[in-house]
């Protein structure tokens, strides 16, 4: 009996410190020292949010773009080591659509990688084919031609001289690399590069006349 007496009056003993200890931190916060940090923590406890801030702070890179455009380069190699290819051969390549663009009416535009993949069968072909400018020239050739030195100028840059020359993805065809709506604005019918050499030097110069060299943004200076 007196133990138990004995073991009740030390629990409340032991409540009372207790109790004292906690009012006496809730009226002196100071003692109660610093709240634990994030800092405190360690670097384990930060390596979660730096992790998500970087993820966060990540510039999202554009993979798409950078495919298309190496997509675009290989396209562009492709076409100028084969145009290099047509020429060392004397062949008749036309227009080099990736150095002096696409003719869109009087200006000229860079080529779409469309008009660079049709314009890379159309010159694997011609390699197949072995089509020289030489063989055109003594099938029809210059004996006749009508054209002025101005225009033959023009016809050497644009098509290498040459009346059936193909170029632009098959959009300027002949000596003059006419495009089909410039071609009909000078009476011309058919396709130019099926046209004699005559008639196509004769749609030249009608349209020197009516829009003088800036028709070929390219070579007519």
């Amino acid at each position: 009996m007196l133990n138990t007496r004995n073991q009740i009056v030390a629990a409340g003993a032991l409540g009372l410190l207790a109790a004292a200890s906690a009012g006496a931190l809730a009226a002196d916060p100071a003692k109660a020292g610093p709240a634990p940090s994030l800092d405190a923590a360690g670097p384990l406890a930060q390596e979660p949010f730096e992790a998500l801030n970087a993820q966060r702070l990540r510039p999202v890179a554009d993979v798409p773009s950078s495919r298309a455009g190496r997509a675009e380069q290989r396209l562009e190699r492709s076409y100028r080591a084969l145009y290099r290819r047509a020429k060392r051969r004397e062949l008749s390549p036309g227009r080099d659509i990736a150095a002096d663009g696409v003719r869109d009416g009087r200006r000229a535009r860079p080529a779409t990688p469309r008009e660079l993949r049709t314009s890379i069968v159309d010159l694997r072909q011609m390699l197949r084919d072995g089509h020289s400018s030489s063989t055109a020239g003594a099938s029809g050739g210059s004996s006749s031609s009508t054209a002025g030195a101005g225009l033959e100028s023009i016809a050497a840059c644009e098509s290498g001289g040459d009346p059936s020359a193909v170029g632009g993805g098959g959009q300027y065809r002949g000596k003059y690399q006419f495009d089909q709506q410039t071609w009909q604005s000078v009476g011309g019918n058919g396709d130019p590069a099926s046209a004699s050499e005559a008639e196509q030097d004769q749609r030249a110069a009608a349209l020197v006349a009516q829009q003088g060299k800036s028709a070929w943004p390219n070579c007519g200076g």
